[in-house]
């Protein structure tokens, strides 16, 4: 018998459902339920991807961003633009991003039902390999993907099914190959496995690595491979896979390097692959290629997020009882009543090959049978839980989607051989496979789980409302100039049924409604002074501050709450109007209150500008010069800001919360060096921004000292950071409250931006603009 056979000895495998015609039809009809309810669930979604899922979302935009300015900008930043995860979950989703423009939530919806369909036929090709039986097969792949805690990975933003869609395709072509007997399945099983690690490093080296002992064993142990042709088609590419560990610690070593060294390896793999195994080559081959490109110049960044999440946090070794609780809480994230089951299903399996092999004689017939895939994979998956769910025991933030790629590996291999062995087995597994769609079904239709389900897990219902990311960014773009630096600070964090915003969630419905400011917070500080220098430092203008005040005690202990926590005592004692925040507005939403805050520089002068931004007042301006941002105009700092150059109209004002009648313009001027970058200008005020900006005004005025009130104005030269007042005419028929007021330098009917001398700069700087 050989491997590609994967048949059974250990009693005759039983094939309950051979004899119905429409076999085929009933396995499309199970495999097809569990993407159908992924797919409704997406279809009644509206809420943006939160948290990771945001995080992830934003870089596949960037990405895809580049795509619009030509084909190799695309390319290059498909390779080089990462975000905090610098894995490659992201690029995978660019192609639909791009396709669906700024439509976050259908590009995010469209990534993950492509993956989940992906991912559904791979299993179920990997357990018909292993049953050799349709309808065990079809039953085997829906029961695993349609578990609660597997199935919310495809409705989240999340790489978990990326990674467990590549992990599947990578076992699936290293056993189909033979297991390296096939140079195509190899090639391709070392590039899934390649992807594996590109996705999640950690977990992905320790399958690969022992699933590629245990198979490269079975293979020397039947004499099909030897050692020294194993470790022959390993050799050319230790040198550049250790190279590329080595760029961890070693700054000198770049991905020019480490490509050079992988290009050399590849060479020389074609020329070892003539004498000795070219799928093993192949699957190597397939392997480093993917690593060695994409983490090539960025192991640092991946050391620095993997010690992060993983080795950084791990805890000491806990007691006994809190071990066994953690087993406990494991196995309730994938669902009790199923791991139940299958765990007494395991355990009936080795009872019945241990009985078998005390009493008959058929030792040779066991290792010959336990040589087939469908146990090779068994083996490998239970090493893998065991060390996977031994980390998971012995951390303190232990993470249940470490397990994920092994459990399923575990329970396909396992429902493979049970489910041919009994019909009772496989109807067990039809029902539980019923009642996690249930499940899945009350979260889509929005209603409770039945009481005999609670216990099967929990899936996350659709976001049926309009995102309140959304609504909050429209609220912050008015109130807010272009280029600002937002702190967002809210306990909906860890309270997520009453989470109305989060700062992963703000940032992504900024990016779709192309809105032009960043958002952040200080999450490693709680002590209050310490955060608002540090917001300063970080050139933080605003502070957005959810008064929800509840949080879980484990929640309490972490510096982002603790801040959090202090601000709302403050502003509910008053204290909070200061030299460190200014209220500039408060909107209710989720049936609480919501303030944004101005935060003050220390160095703020002008406060009695009701044009200061930390009154309400919204800067405007045509453009905007790289380092010269539009909200420099109104911060009360000597931050300028300037135009772009050209010889087109430039315009620069201030939107008022309300319409005001202004007396007096005061500009700071900005003259570095003894070279004055304001010349000409026209007071213009408007009634509305609009779309393509203000329907502009012209009000006569004049620069205090002179007498005669014009249209067009000259700004004197005078030194740096002095101001200039300009009196309006309160006689002309424009002077009547307007809620924009500001001014222009009409560059294209000849007036002069600067002092500059010719040929050295058209722009146009100020440092700031007053309005009383």
């Amino acid at each position: 018998m050989t491997l590609m056979q994967g048949t059974l000895r250990l009693g005759e495998p039983r094939r309950p459902f051979d004899h119905i015609k429409t076999s085929q039809s009933v396995a499309v009809l199970l495999l097809v339920t569990p993407s159908l309810l992924v797919l409704l669930w997406h279809l009644c979604n509206r809420g943006l991807p939160s948290d990771d899922a945001a995080d992830f979302a934003q870089t596949a935009i960037r990405i895809a961003n580049e795509f619009h300015k030509g084909l190799l900008a695309g390319i290059y930043a498909e390779l080089s633009t990462r975000g905090w995860r610098p894995i490659a979950f992201p690029p995978l989703a660019v192609p639909l991003f791009f396709l669906m423009g700024n439509d976050i939530a259908a590009a995010s919806a469209a990534t993950l039902i492509l993956i989940y369909v992906g991912l559904t036929l791979y299993l179920y090709r990997l357990a018909f390999f292993l049953s050799t039986d349709r309808l065990t097969a079809a039953v085997t792949a829906s029961f695993a993907l349609s578990m609660p805690a597997v199935i919310t990975y495809s409705m989240v933003f999340f790489s978990e099914s990326a990674w467990l869609l590549c992990s599947v395709a990578c076992v699936y072509h290293s056993f189909i190959s033979g297991p390296f007997r096939n140079v195509r399945h190899s090639l391709l099983g070392g590039i899934f496995g390649g992807l594996m690690g590109a996705i999640r490093p950690v977990e992905s080296s320790v399958l690969l690595i022992v699933l590629m002992l245990v198979l490269t064993v079975a293979e020397i142990r039947s004499g099909r491979l030897s050692l020294r042709s194993s470790l022959i088609a390993f050799a050319p590419f230790l040198v550049p896979l250790s190279l590329l560990v080595i760029s961890t610690w070693f700054r000198e070593i770049t991905r020019f390097h480490i490509l050079s060294v992988w290009a050399a390896a590849v060479i020389s793999a074609v020329f070892i692959a003539r004498r000795h195994s070219a799928p093993l080559v192949s699957f190597f081959g397939g392997l480093t290629s993917v690593a060695c490109i994409w983490w090539a110049g960025f192991m640092p960044a991946l050391f620095a997020w993997a010690y992060d999440t993983s080795f950084g946090k791990m805890a000491q070794i806990i007691g006994a009882r809190q071990t066994a609780q953690a087993f406990i809480d494991l196995a309730g994230a994938y669902g009790r009543v199923q791991m139940t089951v299958v765990a007494v299903s395991f355990i009936l399996l080795m009872a019945v090959i241990i009985l078998k092999a005390l009493f008959t004689n058929g030792g040779s017939s066991l290792r010959e049978e336990f040589a087939a895939p469908v146990w090779l994979l068994l083996s490998a998956s239970v090493i893998m839980l065991i060390i996977f769910s031994g980390l998971y025991a012995l951390s303190r933030t232990g993470d249940p989607r470490r397990v994920l790629v092994s459990l399923i590996l575990f329970v396909t291999s396992l429902v493979s051989i049970i489910g041919k062995r009994s019909l009772l087995a496989l109807i067990t597994v039809f029902f539980l496979m019923a009642g996690q769609c249930v499940v899945v079904g009350s979260a889509v239709a929005g209603a409770s789980v039945p009481v005999a389900l609670q216990r099967f897990g929990r899936v996350r219902g659709p976001h049926r409302n309009p995102d309140g990311n959304v609504e909050v960014v429209h609220i912050l773009a008015r109130q807010v100039p272009p280029g600002s630096t937002i702190a967002v600070y809210t306990l909906g964090l860890f309270e997520e049924p009453s989470r109305v915003y989060e700062p992963a969630a703000l940032q992504l419905a900024a990016l779709q409604g192309n809105h032009d400011f960043n958002i952040g917070y200080i999450w490693d500080s709680g002590i209050y002074d310490e955060v608002i220098s540090r917001l300063r430092q970080g050139d933080y203008k605003y502070l957005l501050l959810d008064s929800l005040s509840v949080a879980s005690t484990m929640a309490s202990r972490m510096p982002y709450v603790q801040f959090a926590s202090e601000l709302l005592r403050r502003t509910q004692a008053g204290h909070v109007d200061s030299p460190e925040l200014h209220v500039v507005s408060r909107f209710q939403l989720g049936d609480r209150e919501h303030i944004l805050f101005r935060l003050l520089p220390q160095d703020v002068r002008s406060v009695d500008s009701i044009a200061a931004d930390f009154k309400g007042a919204k800067a405007i301006a045509s453009d905007q010069q790289r380092g010269f941002p539009v909200s420099n105009l109104n911060d009360g700092t000597e931050a300028a800001w300037g135009s772009l150059e050209g010889i087109t109209d430039v315009y620069a004002g201030i939107l008022l919360p309300m319409p005001r009648a202004i007396n007096e313009i005061r500009l700071r001027l900005f003259t570095p060096g003894g070279r004055p970058h304001l010349r000409n200008v026209r007071i213009v005020t408007s009634d509305s921004e609009g779309p393509t900006g203000p329907a502009w005004l012209p009000v006569r005025a004049r620069v205090k000292g002179t007498k005669t009130f014009s249209n067009l104005l000259t700004v004197p030269p005078q030194e740096d950071n002095a101001f200039v007042t300009i009196e309006i005419d309160r006689t002309d028929s424009q002077w009547r409250p307007h809620p924009i007021w500001g001014f222009t330098c009409l560059r294209s009917q000849g007036d002069l931006p600067n002092y500059l001398p010719v040929g050295t700069g058209t722009g146009v700087y100020v440092r700031e603009l007053e309005l009383k």
